[in-house]
């Protein structure tokens, strides 16, 4: 996971090597926590289409 502070005046917590992975916040925080819930979502829908998990999530998920 990558942090970087935005423009206009946020933060941006994305994944390198899995496009449109990330979300931004107001704080540190609120995008540490966004990006989480990002992670949680591929996940869920991985299970409902009843899918194994790809191997860049679960590498991602371990940092």
């Amino acid at each position: 996971m990558d942090l970087k502070h935005t423009e206009d005046g946020g933060y941006l917590a994305y994944v390198r090597g899995i496009p449109g992975c990330s979300a931004a916040g107001k704080t540190r925080t609120e995008a540490k926590a966004g990006l989480a819930d990002v992670f949680a979502m591929m996940a869920e829908i991985y299970e409902e289409e009843g899918e194994p998990l790809p191997a860049f999530l679960l590498a991602a998920d371990e940092r």
